[in-house]
């Protein structure tokens, strides 16, 4: 189990663990703060000693080329959900157009 301060990353770096494993996934968010936070997931990361999390696109380096990561340690109370089980509030922000 991770602790709410520190994110499965970070935690595992400080274990020694490395990302052994990666499975892309769609229809899956990480949600928080009251479903007012979603992300959608673009895949599954599996670490040396079997942890699974989800990791989110934290947009793309110089070179165009996409980074991934575990969602933020900071928010309350987050959680994987499927799409069908977003909040009603989460599904609107996700319709917005992005600027």
């Amino acid at each position: 189990m991770h602790s709410a301060t520190q994110s499965p990353e970070s935690e595992a770096n400080a274990q020694g663990l490395k990302i052994i494993g990666f499975s892309p996934c769609a229809g899956w968010y990480w949600i928080a703060n009251g479903g007012r936070t979603a992300l959608p997931l673009a895949g599954w990361a599996t670490t040396s000693n079997g942890d699974v999390f989800g990791m989110v696109s934290r947009g793309a380096n110089d070179n165009g080329v996409p980074h991934l990561s575990p969602p933020p340690s900071g928010a309350t109370g987050g959680r994987y959900v499927q799409e069908q089980q977003l909040p009603e509030a989460a599904r609107q922000e996700l319709k917005r157009p992005s600027i």
